[in-house]
């Protein structure tokens, strides 16, 4: 697959080693059982020891209210926050 390229006037944001490091990072998935997305997601971020938090959205309601509410009708969601609002 080939990468799409970038027109000269978008402008780019370049991150250091030491900008990540201050960020602590957290990864959520919004998972269903037999679900072969959610299990594939879970098992590339197993494989590069990213640790991350399981949501079962069907045995919680409140959580799959809040990911509806954010546009998404399928799972996997995966929410990487950094801890800035």
């Amino acid at each position: 697959m080939r990468t799409p390229r970038l027109p000269l006037d978008t402008p780019t944001r370049t991150t250091t080693t030491k900008d990540r490091s201050l960020k602590t990072r957290t990864i959520t998935i919004y998972s269903q059982p037999n679900c072969q997305p959610c299990k594939a997601t879970k098992r590339w971020l197993d494989k590069r020891n990213i640790t991350f938090q399981d949501i079962d959205v069907t045995t919680s309601p409140k959580d799959a209210e809040a990911i509806r509410a954010l546009g998404f009708k399928e799972a996997p969601v995966v929410i990487v926050s950094t801890g800035d609002p």
